[in-house]
């Protein structure tokens, strides 16, 4: 993974929409239908409701770990298979 810094608010960090960008992106046009929300790390959640890399899916990357807490129950509910890769 490719090390950033952080943006400074220069112009050489303004408009790009990716790389040392913190982002929060809605694409509406057909075809490419996503909201990213992503950070200068790297980390992002998006969820693809129909663009060309999915159709209703929900992609979460994060360069460390996920903490998931619930002080009552957590359930997880899968219509078909559900894999876990370590």
């Amino acid at each position: 993974m490719v090390e950033h810094d952080p943006p400074d608010g220069d112009d050489a960090s303004v408009y790009l929409i990716d790389d040392n960008m913190t982002t929060i992106f809605l694409d509406e046009r057909p075809g490419e239908e996503k909201l990213l929300v992503k950070d200068y790390r790297g980390n992002y959640l998006v969820f693809h409701t129909d663009d060309a890399i999915a159709k209703d899916q929900l992609h979460i990357y994060f360069q460390d770990d996920i903490h998931i807490e619930t002080l009552k129950n957590l359930y997880i509910k899968t219509g078909d298979n559900m894999e876990v890769d370590v």
